[in-house]
């Protein structure tokens, strides 16, 4: 079956035990990340490590690009290459431009300076594509079609510039008006005080969310030491919507918490969370269930029980 997985921003720790959830149940999976692996996270050079190892275009790991691994493109050519050409081909010891983010800091603290190590993940990035179109047949045998971008898309929109930047950069109130395909993105995080207000609908912060015909995978992983939420790494199953996270609600508060809170008190946060935010169904889920299927069903939340 197919899994897609929201933004890493450098989690490698949760990266890898939602593939290990994952391929321990479904030998065959195929994964397709939608961008932004880098900047932000604690374990960035691991996930860059991981990727240049895995991803590829047509194989069992892919990944869209995302608009950080454009930021790091774009560095790469206005910034690196000139500053490169200006040291003769000799690298001295100042450090190499600096990213807007901290992409250029994980580099040199490996002490990757060298064009030719830094040339290869860029041609990783580069041949991310901005998104990707995927008909599957659900397990009701019913053929559904998704749209896969880290950010979102505009059927509308005909300028490939546009849309390229709409791809990845655009934020919006990200309903999808197409009945025929389901938007699947992240790049606006669940936890986004912004994302959550413009639905009347329960999300749940730093879980996956749902809107008319698209589904949210940024539960902002990188930020679970900034918001009161879970902050998970989300993945999603095409085929039935099924959902899967690395941690229970109670592991990861308290995680989130540097395990310096009592599990008391981590249960007491998940229950709390429970109660505010997943007591009612999700209208836009339930549809999207339904596109699925033949007949209405329950949904399935599993992985790591919540």
């Amino acid at each position: 079956m197919h899994y897609v997985i929201g933004d890493v921003h450098g989690c490698y720790d949760e990266l890898a035990t939602l593939l290990t959830i994952i391929e321990k149940r479904d030998r065959s999976a195929q994964f397709i990340l939608l961008g932004d692996l880098i900047d932000r996270g604690p374990k960035v050079w691991e996930v860059l490590y991981w990727a240049q190892r895995h991803i590829s275009q047509n194989g069992r790991y892919q990944c869209i690009r995302g608009n950080h691994e454009q930021l790091a493109l774009t560095w790469y050519v206005a910034e690196y290459l000139p500053w490169y050409k200006e040291q003769g081909f000799y690298i001295p010891k100042e450090p190499i431009p600096k990213t807007y983010y901290d992409f250029s800091e994980v580099l040199e603290k490996k002490g990757i300076r060298e064009k030719d190590k830094i040339e290869p993940i860029m041609q990783l990035f580069e041949k991310m594509p901005a998104s990707k179109k995927l008909t599957i047949r659900s397990q009701a045998g019913k053929e559904v079609t998704y749209r896969l971008v880290h950010s979102w898309y505009d059927y509308d929109e005909e300028n490939e510039g546009r849309q390229f930047y709409i791809n990845l950069e655009k934020r919006c109130d990200y309903i999808n008006h197409n009945p025929d395909e389901i938007i699947i993105h992240g790049h606006t995080s669940t936890v986004d005080r912004e994302y959550i207000a413009q639905d009347e609908y329960p999300d749940r912060p730093g879980m996956i969310a749902y809107r008319e015909n698209s589904i949210n995978l940024d539960g902002g992983c990188c930020f679970s030491k900034r918001f009161e939420y879970p902050c998970m790494l989300c993945a999603i199953c095409l085929e039935n919507l099924e959902e899967i996270y690395p941690d229970t609600l109670e592991n990861r508060f308290y995680k989130n918490a540097d395990k310096k809170i009592p599990m008391q008190e981590a249960q007491r946060r998940a229950d709390a969370y429970r109660e505010n935010y997943m007591k009612k169904e999700n209208p836009h889920r339930r549809a999207m269930l339904n596109m699925l299927n033949d007949t209405k069903r329950k949904e399935s939340v599993s992985g790591a029980k919540l």
